[in-house]
Parts: structure tokens; sequence; C-alpha cells
């Protein structure tokens, strides 16, 4: 099973202010200014429900993108 994180709206790519907070570990804003956990990261555990390393209510949600027509 392969992780859905970089496909989710709330996934955080690495500017270098993020990565002076997390390092190289990838973040989003379900669990900053913690790394995502690996369970997540390797697809073991599903986060369509609140994570209990979270401290707010945020889950994977698709990224959603608009064309103009």
């Amino acid at each position: 099973m392969q992780s859905l994180c970089q496909e989710c709206n709330w996934f955080m790519e690495h500017s270098k202010s993020i990565q002076k907070v997390v390092g190289d570990s990838p973040t989003c804003l379900a669990f900053y200014p913690q790394p995502i956990p690996v369970e997540i990261l390797t697809a073991k555990v599903s986060h369509d429900v609140r994570h209990p390393q979270q401290d707010n209510n945020l889950v994977y949600q698709p990224v959603t993108v608009f064309k103009k027509t």
C-alpha cells in the first residue's frame, strides 16, 4: 500500500523554514511541527480519522485542482 500523503491538501512542501523545524522528515498541517508518523507514511494506518499524535482534527483530504474553462 502506498502513502497518499503527497496527494493530501494538508501536506507541506519543505521550505527552508519548515526544514529548520522538522529536518528532512515529511510533515503536514495535521502534525506540524512534528513529522508525519511512520505508520501513516507507510500506509499501515489510514488517516481518515484523527490520529492520537494530533493536536487538531485534520485528516486526509485529497488535493482538488480547479481548471478554468
